[in-house]
């Protein structure tokens, strides 16, 4: 599929009009795949109202994907952490962005200096099982502030 959309990025849309040719690369050890890497030029991120290089780094754990971090190679941390505050709200604790449904939440770190976002899935060995049950308390205070009456 992701060399499929490489091939595609070089040719132009129906318009006529040029893409933004999408590059990556494929880490293996011991012959399993352990990484897939997605680099793109030039990425619109309307919730961050930027623009960035970035890089996208799929972690692949026993053949499934483990998490997905994004390293914006053109946003300090400041910004991101300044539009995930306004994003999230009520659905951020202690630096963890959960989804609405709580079944994922980001991180919001510098990594290999530059500003990245980890998407995880919410259990409590991503978590930390001593906070998993704070976790859980704030999905239901936010459940019941945003259920409709």
């Amino acid at each position: 599929m992701l060399e499929l959309q490489a091939r595609d990025s070089k040719k132009p849309d129906s318009a006529g009009n040029q893409r933004i040719p999408i590059e990556y690369e494929v880490i293996k050890e011991n012959g399993m795949i352990t990484n897939v890497l997605v680099y793109r030029n030039r990425q619109l991120y309307v919730n961050l109202q930027a623009i960035s290089d970035i890089i996208i780094d799929f972690y692949i754990q026993d053949g499934k994907i483990f998490n997905v971090t994004t390293h914006f190679k053109d946003l300090p941390l400041e910004h991101i952490e300044k539009k995930f505050e306004e994003i999230y709200g009520d659905r951020n604790w202690e630096g963890l962005y959960f989804s609405v449904d709580f079944q994922h939440f980001t991180t919001v770190t510098l990594e290999k200096g530059m500003a990245s976002t980890t998407r995880w899935e919410s259990n409590p060995s991503n978590v930390g099982r001593y906070r998993w049950g704070e976790v859980l308390q704030m999905q239901e205070k936010y459940k019941k502030e945003h259920s409709e009456d």
